[in-house]
């Protein structure tokens, strides 16, 4: 498996720990262990060691990998200014080294989500249009990047246009394979029918969504869908059933303290 392969597949999730320097993989595996348990600053350290490492030796999709980290971790940290200049570094990069239109097409993604993150929805807009335009054959951005387009049009009031993304993200996140971005399309599509009075489509939708998201564990998201389902039953007319469904979106809340 080509290493810059599954790259925006991973993207938010979890980083990748893919190098060809034994001391650059090594960095990359334990910047990948502090990342999961939330020691950035640890994960931080590691992806710089492997970048120095991967610079030394001109293993080009090695500093790519090693740049797309840091700047996954640059935006959990709060960081956005270095988060844009990594992501910059991978754009910037020359096409001959390696297969570069996935690594393109996650960093174009991931530098709208810094954008997103700092309500910069007009730029957001922009870099996601990008990811898609980076995008050559299988691309496993694709799905994500709709999702965001989707995102940003119930943002900017368009419930229409974020059903049509949020469908063409599900489909792709079908493809892909990607349970998690398949929950996150679901979901968009529930807001998008919530937004528009289909009520029972919604309810279909959020429900779909639920189903993944306890698979997959993600108290966080399961939060989401519960509260969409109440609001939906709410629009119905169905006060007590909303209730239901908004005491339990509470009571997970109240479970997991990270949310």
């Amino acid at each position: 498996m080509n290493r810059l392969a599954g790259l925006a597949a991973v993207l938010l999730a979890f980083t990748v720990v893919y190098a060809s320097d034994p001391k650059a993989v090594d960095f990359n595996r334990k910047g990948g262990a502090a990342f999961k348990r939330g020691d950035y600053k640890a994960a931080l350290s590691y992806y710089e060691k492997a970048l120095r490492v991967n610079r030394s030796v001109e293993d080009f999709e090695g500093i790519a990998t090693d740049l797309f980290n840091l700047a996954v971790v640059y935006r959990k940290l709060g960081e956005r200014e270095n988060a844009i200049k990594s992501i910059d570094e991978v754009l910037g990069m020359p096409k001959a080294h390696g297969e570069m239109s996935g690594i393109r097409s996650g960093a174009a993604y991931l530098k709208a989500m810094v954008y997103l993150d700092s309500g910069d929805y007009g730029l957001s807009e922009e870099w996601a249009g990008k990811a898609l335009s980076f995008c050559r054959g299988d691309c496993p951005s694709e799905g994500r990047v709709f999702n965001l387009r989707a995102r940003l049009a119930l943002k900017n009031g368009d419930p229409a246009t974020a059903l049509t993304l949020g469908l063409k993200g599900l489909e792709a996140n079908r493809k892909q394979g990607d349970p998690l971005e398949e929950a996150n399309s679901l979901r968009i599509i529930a807001d998008a029918k919530l937004a528009s009075g289909d009520y029972p489509g919604a309810v279909d939708h959020y429900e779909s969504a639920l189903a993944l998201d306890k698979a997959l564990g993600l108290s966080g998201k399961i939060a989401l869908d519960l509260t969409g389902l109440g609001n939906a039953y709410e629009g119905q007319g169905m006060p007590d059933k909303a209730a239901g469904y908004f005491r339990r979106a509470r009571s997970v809340g109240e479970a997991a303290p990270s949310l």
